[in-house]
């Protein structure tokens, strides 16, 4: 999905944190498998442009536990 700007776009956590176990690459992909608690998640990403543009979104991820141990989650826009 392009969104405009010029590149590179980088990508930062600004407030709040990920879930233990998960990453966030300067290009903006989390990845991982969570580790912490299941439970709500919410963070503030900014991505900045190399014009130094920048916008901000609150994002929130969902932890979901399971019976074998195992994590699951999704991501949605607050």
């Amino acid at each position: 999905m392009e969104i405009g700007g010029v590149d590179p776009m980088k990508w930062t956590v600004t407030s709040g944190s990920l879930p233990a176990g998960l990453t966030r690459s300067d290009q903006g992909v989390i990845s991982g498998t969570p580790t912490g608690s299941a439970g709500q998640y919410t963070f503030t990403v900014t991505v900045t442009n190399a014009n130094n543009l920048s916008s901000s979104k609150q994002l929130t991820l969902t932890v979901n536990g399971s019976s074998t141990g195992s994590s699951g989650g999704s991501t949605t826009n607050s």
